[in-house]
């Protein structure tokens, strides 16, 4: 469980899951001040122990960076429908190992476009499907924990 007490409001957020990972503060733009945060780790298995810890968060400056992207967000392709190639767009906040799949109608993996880290900002990947026959096909941008599935329609 996360808990932030800035000076007029409580925010409370609480995460369930037995796999190790990461929580990303962000606050208001242009607000500044001291939060005091408190988390609280909790195993609810058979023991049910749990362990508390505090900080304060103190914000002096804050301003997004420019040219970097607030979220994970995955854009539709361009052209659409596409002969032979099309543009795929996606913003990454933070930097990530990234996976792009290209699957058919069936559910079938027909192509990996990316697999690696990428740097925070935005990306363009093409996509050429002169190998494809026409048809409906799904793009699916993993990164960071996140997914996001695309429809694309190849017509020659």
């Amino acid at each position: 469980t996360l808990r932030a007490f800035p000076d007029t409001s409580a925010v409370v957020a609480t995460v369930f899951t037995s796999q190790p990972g990461r929580i990303r503060l962000r606050s208001i733009p242009g607000w500044t001040g001291v939060s005091r945060i408190m988390v609280t780790v909790t195993d609810d298995g058979i023991g049910e122990l749990s362990d508390t810890t505090y900080f304060n968060l103190t914000v002096t400056h804050n301003t997004s960076i420019a040219g970097i992207p607030e979220e994970f967000k995955v854009y539709p392709n361009y052209p659409n429908p596409f002969n032979p190639a099309t543009t795929l767009r996606f913003d990454l906040p933070a930097s990530e190992h990234v996976c792009v799949e290209i699957f058919n109608t069936k559910g079938q993996r027909v192509a990996v476009l990316a697999n690696r880290h990428f740097e925070a900002g935005s990306h363009r990947l093409s996509f050429d499907g002169n190998a494809f026959v026409s048809g409906v096909y799904f793009y699916k941008i993993s990164a960071g924990g996140q997914f996001r599935v695309e429809r694309m329609t190849l017509i020659k």
